[in-house]
């Protein structure tokens, strides 16, 4: 597992373009967010999503949440009315996933087959930005775990995935948590998990 140092608040575009090429060729990688740290891969690669449901034993029914760049980037993969875009907006960006319903553009890989419902991420996290601006899509993002419980230190992701990934970017120990989990369906909105975001709708 190739590893990259990168501060969060000085980052690095050569180390960010190298994780990148990384993600293009099919690869896995370990990148920090503003919960956590996340195991994903390249939104538009199949097979890398295969092995993310490998790595992590996700059924392949369980739909992914990935990371955007922004609102407006997000727009293109989920469906979002007026309502859903001012909460969005509002607390964004932050440790939320939000479950919409999935646009044509989102490969049928991340979303849950019957539902067609995808969850999406905006994270405040400057690398996690750098990275998904850069690729030019979104990436996967997945909790990585030690003994079930999210990690934000990279060393332990590094004893516990080593062989597993291509690449972890450290980016310094984070705070461990999980996403507050909003769910969109027919004009309402419900808290499904309160994790690390603060909801006030």
């Amino acid at each position: 597992m190739k590893t990259f140092s990168i501060h969060p608040h000085n980052v690095d575009q050569r180390y960010i373009n190298e994780v990148v090429e990384i993600l293009k060729s099919g690869g896995i990688i370990a990148y920090p967010t503003d919960s956590a740290y996340g195991i994903g891969c390249d939104i538009m690669n199949k097979e890398a999503i295969a092995k993310v449901r490998r790595i992590k034993q996700l059924h392949d029914t369980k739909p992914l949440t990935f990371v955007c760049s922004s609102l407006s980037d997000a727009s293109e993969y989920a469906v979002i009315d007026n309502a859903s875009y001012r909460i969005i907006r509002r607390l964004t960006p932050g440790p939320y996933t939000f479950l919409l319903d999935a646009t044509k553009l989102t490969p049928k890989a991340v979303q849950n087959p019957k539902r067609k419902r995808c969850g999406i991420r905006i994270p405040d996290n400057p690398i996690c930005h750098a990275l998904v601006q850069t690729l030019g899509r979104p990436i996967i993002s997945t909790t990585a775990k030690i003994d079930g419980e999210p990690t934000g230190d990279p060393w332990h992701i590094y004893q516990e995935f080593d062989g597993q990934l291509d690449a972890l970017i450290d980016g310094g120990y984070i705070e461990e948590g999980q996403t507050t989990v909003l769910l969109f369906e027919n004009g309402e909105v419900e808290v499904i998990r309160q994790g690390l975001g603060e909801v006030d709708l």
